[in-house]
């Protein structure tokens, strides 16, 4: 057997086959997760107008409870130590907040526990199906950007009016577009990118 001819993977190689690139976007798990977070943005019609995302409102539509700080049993807190959220299933979903954290994380929280719901609860076949999990799921979302990264995909398009995050060209404007809606600049930069990557697949963004 011979050599096998060595096919360039940089998106930006002269002698690349853009489909062969689109391809591969396509099939990675941050690709589909910015796909389900578009739909999702779009069946809810959030984004309509500039402006953030009315997320206590949406989390109880969607069948989601708030426990204020102190509100788990001292017993519970014991046994699911580090637990953010428990999603029972489609319309019962339970965030547990604590003392320690601010508004804007609180925000977070919430947009992060809607992701996990929506991506647990969704397949990524091309006929929509819905797969089922069976019990409940516990997660602790307190490191989502390395703990639950398509959660945190999802939660970053969410967090970021589209028309804000269309304008970080760069990580200083990201740094600039996420002082003014008080979110991570890091999140503005994912969501820039992911719907970069939603419109041309051709030229992922690294």
């Amino acid at each position: 057997m011979g050599d096998r001819p060595s096919v360039p993977t940089n998106p930006f190689n002269e002698e690349i086959d853009p489909a062969v690139v689109a391809a591969l976007v396509r099939r990675s798990k941050r690709y589909q997760a910015a796909r389900v977070a578009r739909d999702f943005i779009k069946a809810k019609d959030l984004h309509e107008e500039a402006g953030s995302v009315g997320l206590r409102a949406l989390l109880r539509s969607m069948g989601g409870t708030i426990i204020q700080p102190g509100g788990l049993a001292e017993r519970d807190e014991t046994r699911f130590r580090g637990r953010t959220a428990r999603i029972h299933g489609p319309g019962d979903i339970t965030l547990f907040l604590k003392g320690r954290e601010g508004e804007v994380l609180r925000r977070e929280l919430m947009a992060l526990t809607i992701a996990v719901k929506e991506l647990e609860w969704h397949s990524y076949n091309d006929d929509d199906t819905r797969c089922y999990i069976r019990g409940p799921l516990d997660v602790s979302l307190g490191d989502a950007r390395h703990g639950h990264t398509e959660a945190h995909i999802f939660a970053a398009m969410m967090l970021v009016p589209q028309q804000d995050a269309a304008g970080a060209v760069d990580i200083a404007a990201a740094e600039k577009v996420g002082a003014e809606l008080r979110v991570d600049p890091a999140t503005v930069q994912d969501a820039h990118q992911l719907g970069h990557e939603i419109t041309h697949p051709e030229q992922p963004k690294a």
